[in-house]
């Protein structure tokens, strides 16, 4: 999505649709933790924790999925 920056005051801003903010659950007023990747030269905004340093989102957003579906086997092999 090609979005336009804008001038607020002595900063600088870019608008997010209506969709984007659904999908991830931003609403106006919430804090996001905003981070530039170097390697790729991208901005990171992310709407629940802290990204990971040096990891990509996608990696991240899969970890954590795969977590939440294995988290008792884990578990148990974290007892071992």
């Amino acid at each position: 999505m090609l979005q336009k920056v804008i001038k607020i005051g002595n900063s600088a801003a870019i608008t997010l649709s209506k969709q984007m903010l659904k999908s991830t659950k931003i609403k106006t007023g919430d804090k996001v933790y905003v981070e530039l990747n170097e390697g790729t030269n991208s901005i990171i905004i992310s709407s629940k924790e802290k990204p990971l340093k040096g990891m990509s989102p996608d990696i991240v957003q899969w970890t954590q999925k795969f977590i939440n579906r294995n988290r008792q086997a884990l578990v148990e092999l974290a007892d071992r």
